[in-house]
């Protein structure tokens, strides 16, 4: 069974542009990590600093979604 969340690097923000001539550039603010749904395809929208403490909370959340399954398939098998 593959992991619902997983740690992906969070997406760059703009976070200001410089001209030069007829030239604009973008500096990108790097802005930590987020945690990717794959059940649902989607990035979860906070945002963790490290990538320590997403990988926290990618495991905590992992871990009680596998205890969730494993409840209710014991509940099927008890019936």
């Amino acid at each position: 069974m593959a992991l619902r969340f997983g740690v992906v690097p969070a997406l760059p923000t703009d976070s200001e542009s410089v001209h030069n001539g007829t030239r604009s550039y973008c500096k990108n603010a790097s802005v930590g990590f987020n945690l990717y749904d794959n059940e649902k395809k989607l990035r979860l929208p906070t945002t963790y600093e490290t990538r320590a403490e997403a990988e926290y909370e990618c495991q905590r959340r992992n871990m009680e979604r596998l205890q969730i399954v494993h409840s209710e398939r014991d509940a099927q098998l008890g019936q």
